[in-house]
């Protein structure tokens, strides 16, 4: 089994409601430590590879993740919001679901394809591979991937980051004139 979990982070789900004809936020729940990415590929269905409270150990399945909601909010509460968090980053294709193939090559190498969304968070991530033999972990190891944006999409990201002022001003300024030369170019005669 190959995991893959990116930089934790604090998430708020909000549940939209319905006043007066007009969606506006409701209750919210804070979760803490939610990975940002998470990855699994397997070799065989989970359910086949070891028992349920083994997989739950070394949290494997994105139902094994270990989602605490922040202090003082009801477990009961806050189950139906940790089902719209995993939810929400399965669409985004932030998690994935169902469990990617591992490919055996030669009985002793093996290979796991990741696609990384657009979305993804930039930082470093865990990668634990993890062998099992009858239901039991034999061997695991553990390594760090670093994800990073590059190219003119780094370069515009660090600019609009360390100069944000600046940035907003030339959006503005590009904006307008997008809109004065398109103007220029579909005059009607």
């Amino acid at each position: 089994v190959v995991v893959v979990r990116g930089p934790h982070r604090r998430e708020v789900i909000r549940k939209k409601e319905r006043i007066l004809g007009i969606w506006v936020n409701g209750g919210s729940v804070v979760f803490n430590e939610v990975p940002g990415y998470y990855f699994q590929a397997s070799t065989r269905p989970l359910s086949r590879i070891a028992a349920e409270d083994v997989l739950a150990k070394h949290g494997i399945g994105t139902d094994r993740l270990g989602l605490k909601p922040a202090q003082g909010t009801p477990a009961a509460h806050a189950k139906d919001y940790r089902s719209a968090l995993l939810r929400l980053n399965r669409v985004r294709g932030l998690y994935t679901i169902p469990s990617a193939p591992i490919k055996v090559i030669g009985g002793r190498l093996f290979r796991v394809e990741m696609v990384f969304p657009s979305s993804v968070p930039t930082g470093l991530y865990a990668a634990k591979i993890i062998l099992f033999q009858n239901g039991r972990v034999v061997s695991t190891l553990h390594k760090t991937l670093s994800v990073r944006k590059t190219g003119v999409e780094a370069t515009i990201f660090e600019f609009a980051h360390q100069h944000a002022a600046l940035y907003g001003v030339l959006s503005i300024v590009i904006a307008l004139f997008a809109g004065w030369l398109a103007g220029i170019i579909f005059k009607k005669v």
